[in-house]
């Protein structure tokens, strides 16, 4: 799981789009998103300036056109070798692309796994 080594993170930013929330204000049934968010204790911060929107789709573009050519570089065509790559390419893009956070806090919380139960799982 993505999240063991540091924990979940207290909130997710996203764009818009129907995946992340409905646009029917008189639908009050969450998506599947906000509710496994709602489920992890997640809050979700929706982007709506369009300065806020460009930050979102930017760091996917990048990441989208980034990733396929550098495991295409690195001649990778499995799942495991991408798997066993994939640390050593995000420590370069973070040192490439990240920013020092304004607060040395540590915010994310302990991850609890808890197995699901057998009605869960369909």
């Amino acid at each position: 799981m993505a999240w063991s080594a540091t924990g979940r993170p207290l909130a997710l930013y996203s764009d818009r789009h129907s995946i992340f929330t409905k646009h029917d204000r008189e639908d009050p049934t969450p998506t599947q998103f906000e509710r496994a968010l709602g489920e992890l204790n997640i809050d979700s911060i929706l982007a709506y300036s369009p300065q806020a929107k460009g930050r979102v789709e930017r760091a996917f573009q990048t990441l989208q056109d980034r990733l396929v050519k550098a495991l295409r570089l690195a001649s990778i065509s499995t799942l495991e070798a991408a798997k066993a790559w994939l640390p050593q390419y995000v420590a370069r893009h973070n040192a490439r692309f990240g920013r020092v956070p304004a607060s040395a806090q540590d915010v994310h919380h302990k991850l609890k796994i808890r197995p699901l139960a057998r009605t869960e799982r369909t």
